[in-house]
C-alpha cells in the first residue's frame, strides 16, 4: 500500500496544496532520513505529512494556519 495512504493526513484541505500531486512528487524527493525538513510555505502540510520527518519546522506566514501548527 503506498505510503500516503498509511500515515496521517493533512489536518486542511488547502488552496494550493500538493495532496493530489504526491504520487507525482514522491519520486523527486532526496530519499533517506532528513536531519531537518523546513517546510517555508506549509499550507496544509502534505508534503511534511507523506514525508514523517524525525525533525521538522513548518512555518507559513498565513494566520489562519498558526493554531494548528505549534
Amino acid at each position: 500500500m503506498p505510503r500516503q495512504l498509511l500515515g496521517p493526513k493533512p489536518p486542511v484541505k488547502w488552496a494550493g496544496g500538493k495532496g493530489q500531486l504526491l504520487p507525482q512528487l514522491a519520486p523527486l524527493f532526496p530519499a533517506g532520513n532528513y536531519d531537518l525538513y523546513v517546510e517555508p510555505f506549509a499550507g496544509g502540510a502534505a508534503v511534511f505529512f507523506h514525508l514523517l520527518p524525525e525533525r521538522a519546522v513548518l512555518i507559513d506566514k498565513n494566520e489562519e494556519l498558526r493554531p494548528s501548527q505549534n
